[in-house]
């Protein structure tokens, strides 16, 4: 993509999966689009769209909704706070240490053998049992239940073909099946909410008013109820905890999501299914990336386990060996916490800089939008202006953006990659995590999870997974890719990494005397 930035200029189009798409590097072209205004948030693959029912006449889409929107992420941000990641760690610790446990016993512990396919596996029974919190009884068959979510995800972004056999038509009936599964599942959450529903007068800012009032101090009791409960975990993933007769109920993702859609006047039990649907897949997709990119450059840098070690190291000697909500996440999510770990803060986020876990939303223009034209290395010529109709898709590309970064960039456009993005040829320079650890050089641009209004409710749940498997792992092992250019023999680059298979094998060698 810097290739085109530096062929056609600040604004240039694309083609992908048939769609043609405006990609925008200006900020000032950027920043109304992405603050819906003359635009709001679209996926136009046509796969996405029936599999996730979000095509025009099945409006399944809060997001665009600007009357919802609003309530909404308040009712994300009531359930993924300071309170809310207290109580949803206990749950993504047992899960994170059940697969753990699975890969060292699978090889004794000498290797993740797949290391794409474990997490993938692992991102799946987080978004299930952690974001979504979906409650599979007893009787449901819970590897046949992942088995359909992993068909629906495959499905998403393939070929626009429901051809019997293709990855978009298997989706199809694996989602067909997965909304049967779920929607008895989730009957009593449905007419809990329809009942909250009903006496908040039927509107949507007073139910959220309800549901959120209080909400810390349940979540707080909740957390208590799930550690206790965490221990008696055996079956691969954390168990549901319930709370006390009376207690307040604390909110969830799944609140948040069936409240959405009942919103937007769907209150049907496949309505909710497809809520939570929505949910799982946005845990799912972002978690498996962030996941395999971030192992992936810290297995490269025997350097940065080091660190993150020496960290680890100085984190039990002055709070313990407890991975807490505290110690894991910086001082901007609870009032007056200690930033207990910088480095490994800074190790996640450099490599969601350096290999982000989503290229980036698009917009659909409501407007006409006037953007500049003039190619990147025209130098004091005058710029072009181009009109992008009404209806138009526009894109910022995460990564390029970050190659644009001000702070890390120098301006020249003669090399092929920024040496701050090119991992290939500048491991070193350009996977440096320190350099979150200044102001004078903390980057600038950071899109990995979106911007504004539309900023990523989850994002610090994603860093809370990320960043306890690292924790668990480096205290424990060091990492080491058997065939260190796996990322450069990937088999797939874009929109998400994919590696040539038997590639990614990943050695565990123990720390521990």
């Amino acid at each position: 993509m810097f290739g085109r930035f530096r062929r056609y200029g600040p604004t240039f189009t694309l083609s992908l999966m048939g769609v043609r798409l405006y990609v925008l590097t200006q900020p000032g072209d950027l920043r109304g689009p992405y603050r819906d205004e003359g635009a709001e948030p679209a996926v136009p693959f046509s796969s996405f769209q029936r599999l996730m029912e979000v095509a025009p006449g099945r409006p399944y889409d809060v997001q665009a909704d600007k009357a919802a929107h609003g309530p909404w992420r308040r009712m994300f941000l009531s359930a993924l706070g300071p309170a809310g990641l207290q109580a949803l760690l206990p749950r993504a610790q047992a899960v994170i240490q059940a697969h753990l446990s699975q890969w060292e016993a699978a090889a004794g512990g000498s290797c993740i053998a797949s290391l794409f396919r474990e997490v993938r596996l692992l991102a799946v029974d987080l978004a299930i049992d952690v974001i979504a919190e979906v409650p599979l009884p007893p009787g449901v068959q819970r590897s046949a239940f992942r088995d359909k979510l992993l068909c629906f995800l495959d499905g998403l972004f393939g070929l626009p073909i429901a051809l019997p056999g293709s990855s978009v038509a298997r989706a199809l009936a694996a989602k067909e099946e997965l909304v049967a599964a779920l929607g008895p599942l989730l009957a009593a959450d449905r007419l809990r909410m329809a009942e909250q529903w009903r006496a908040a007068g039927s509107r949507y800012s007073a139910l959220v008013d309800a549901l959120t009032t209080g909400s810390a101090a349940a979540a707080t009791d909740a957390a208590a109820t799930a550690a206790a409960a965490s221990g008696k975990e055996g079956s691969g993933a954390a168990q549901p905890a319930s709370s006390p007769p009376g207690a307040a109920a604390r909110v969830t993702v799944r609140d948040a999501v069936i409240s959405g859609f009942m919103a937007l006047g769907f209150d049907s039990e496949r309505a909710a299914a497809v809520s939570v649907l929505h949910a799982v897949v946005a845990g799912a997709d972002t978690t498996r990336f962030a996941l395999f990119n971030t192992l992936a450059l810290v297995a490269m840098s025997p350097r940065v386990q080091e660190e993150i070690f020496a960290e680890q190291q100085r984190v039990i000697a002055a709070h313990g060996p407890e991975l807490s909500v505290r110690v894991l996440l910086l001082g901007s999510v609870g009032a007056g916490a200690a930033a207990a770990t910088p480095y490994l803060d800074a190790v996640v986020r450099e490599a969601m800089r350096l290999l982000p876990a989503t290229p980036g939303n698009m917009r659909r223009l409501t407007a006409d939008l006037r953007v500049a034209t003039a190619a990147a290395g025209n130098k004091g010529g005058a710029a072009s202006e181009l009109v992008i109709p009404k209806g138009a898709m526009v894109w910022r590309f995460v990564p390029l953006q970050h190659c644009l970064d001000p702070v890390c960039w120098d301006g020249n456009t003669a090399v092929d990659v920024p040496p701050h993005m090119d991992w290939r040829n500048n491991f070193e320079g350009a996977f440096r995590p320190e350099r979150w650890l200044s102001e004078e050089t903390r980057p600038k641009y950071y899109y990995t999870f979106g911007s504004d209004s539309h900023l990523c409710v989850g994002q610090n749940l994603a860093y809370m997974e990320v960043k306890l498997l690292l924790a668990l792992l480096l205290r424990k092992y060091r990492l080491r890719l058997e065939a260190r250019d796996m990322l450069a023999r990937a088999t797939q680059m874009f929109p998400f990494i994919i590696p040539r298979r038997g590639t990614d094998r990943v050695l565990l060698e123990s720390c521990v005397a």
